[in-house]
């Protein structure tokens, strides 16, 4: 309500709203652990827990302790040795972010929101997906017709 009550003071114009129990798009929740590969649905679009894949998503946070990059004590499957740190991200390699992004395009998971809350980091996480191309060849030619016509 405070939103249609934004628009029509910004807009100056009447904004009606329309409300329904019904969700169109189902909303389901993903969990991605950091340094991760994968991402686990653990929220089902009816609202139930998915209790298997939430094991399964600890299961592989408990095979990957010990490689952080101050961890000296080495749990996990690449066990230090002798006090040793982990050398943490190799250069060049791809944010989280990158990942989920991909995984999110991969699979076809749109609407997705995926937040970064570190200013400082915002700036490279931008460059990085700028990259990304959401868009098949034959889509990005009709963008480019579309924009090159409202510009021209």
């Amino acid at each position: 309500m405070q939103f249609a009550e934004w628009i029509t003071k910004t807009h100056e114009q009447l904004c009606h709203v329309i409300y329904t129990a019904f969700r169109p798009t189902p909303l389901q929740h993903y969990l991605f652990l950091q340094g991760g590969d994968s991402i686990h649905l653990v929220v089902n679009e009816k609202g139930l827990f998915c209790k298997e894949n939430f094991q399964r998503a600890i299961t592989s946070l408990q095979d990957a302790q010990g490689q952080t990059a101050d961890d000296v004590s080495g749990i996990g499957k690449n066990k230090q040795k002798g006090g040793k740190t982990n050398k943490g991200k190799q250069t060049g390699s791809k944010s989280d972010i990158h990942k989920i992004v991909c995984k999110v395009m991969v699979r076809s998971y749109y609407l997705a929101i995926v937040s970064c809350f570190s200013k400082c980091e915002c700036k490279g996480l931008v460059l990085q997906i700028s990259k990304l191309n959401f868009n098949g060849s034959a889509k990005n030619d009709m963008i480019a017709e579309v924009f090159n016509n409202a510009i021209l």
